[in-house]
């Protein structure tokens, strides 16, 4: 059964995975921005390699409250019609997206167009307002 609190863990598990991908994506054209404005490789490369690590703590950091709370989420999640098995398989793309990322060569400003392409080929384009 659907209660309060399982609701609001339920929307804050949406939320953050709102943006989670709103920040992957917004990030992800700022690369290529900065790529385009001659900054320095190394600089870029530390800013996706720095932002993989934090989606990865973020991940996690939902997955853990999730786990704690499986029963009372999956049963908001299922008031609202939606399936726990899509929020799995949004947070293990984008797990697998930051994995990526932290494993790709990003030396050369074809290294950083390349991982970017990836990244927005694979981290969902969701409609939003802001």
């Amino acid at each position: 059964m659907a209660t309060f609190e399982s609701v609001g863990l339920a929307l804050q598990l949406v939320n953050n995975f709102h943006g989670l991908v709103r920040d992957m994506r917004d990030n992800t054209h700022g690369y290529k921005a900065a790529i385009e404005a001659g900054h320095g490789l190394a600089e870029i490369r530390a800013a996706m390699l720095a932002d993989a690590d934090q989606y990865l703590i973020r991940v996690e950091w939902v997955a853990n409250i999730v786990s704690r709370n499986l029963g009372g989420v999956t049963a908001a999640l299922s008031a609202l019609g939606l399936a726990i098995s899509e929020a799995n398989s949004l947070k293990n793309t984008l797990a697998k997206v930051s994995s990526h990322t932290k494993a790709a060569a990003l030396h050369t400003n074809a290294d950083i167009h390349s991982e970017a392409a990836y990244i927005l080929a694979t981290v969902p384009d969701f409609e939003r307002i802001f």
